[in-house]
Order: structure tokens, then sequence, then C-alpha cells
């Protein structure tokens, strides 16, 4: 089990990446255009979050299928065909592709660890 600290930090990278890693091009902004900024990205954040539940919600239905399967949680293969994936479409959209593999790596684990709630 990885610590909690690292997977807040790879959702605050995931934020990021979501985000456009966009900030302010002047930090001494007008304070009504820095809470206009605030409220976008809390409204973002709050999008991240309910894709990372609704990811979650279908990782449990996978985990529930591999119990009555007997299949393996793990499927390396597989996840690296994910993060290859994700990495490209997010360095085509500009983000760091070794940031983007790290974030959906812990999106992984998290996915994982709610799969095995339903092994034996």
């Amino acid at each position: 089990m990885k610590q909690t600290v690292s997977r807040r930090t790879a959702l605050a990278g995931l934020a990021l990446v979501f985000a456009g890693c966009a900030q302010p091009s002047n930090p001494a902004s007008e304070d009504a255009t820095a809470a206009y900024e605030d409220a976008e990205v809390s409204a973002i954040d709050e999008e991240i979050l309910d894709l990372i539940e609704a990811r979650m919600a279908i990782a449990d239905e996978i985990g529930i299928v591999k119990a009555e399967e007997g299949l393996p949680i793990e499927v390396p293969e597989q996840e690296e065909v994910v993060l290859d994936r994700v990495a490209g479409t997010g360095e085509d959209a500009g983000a760091d592709p070794e940031l983007v593999r790290a974030v959906f790596r812990e999106l992984i684990e998290m996915s994982k660890d709610v799969q095995e709630r339903h092994v034996d």
C-alpha cells in the first residue's frame, strides 16, 4: 500500500495536468480576476474528483468480475498499454508525459486497491 501523501501529490498533479498547468501571468492581478480564476479552478477540481469517483466505481465493477472469474487484479501488460496511451495523449496536449504517467500510475494503484476488496 502506498503512502497517502503520494496519492495526494499524484492527485494534485492530475489537477495540474487537466487544468493546463496554468498560473496567472500577473501575480498582482485584481481581486475580482483572482476570485474568478479560483472559482474556475475549483470547478475543474470538482470535475476531476467526479471523474476519479466514476473511475473507481468502474474499478469496483471490474473487481467483482475478476473475483467471480478468478482473474488476477494486476495485469502489467494492460497497465503499460494505458500508461503509454495517456502519456502520448498528454504529450500531444502539451503536458509532461512522465507527469501524466505518474498521475495515472497512481490512479491504476487506486483502482487495484478498490478491486482487491472483492478478493477473498
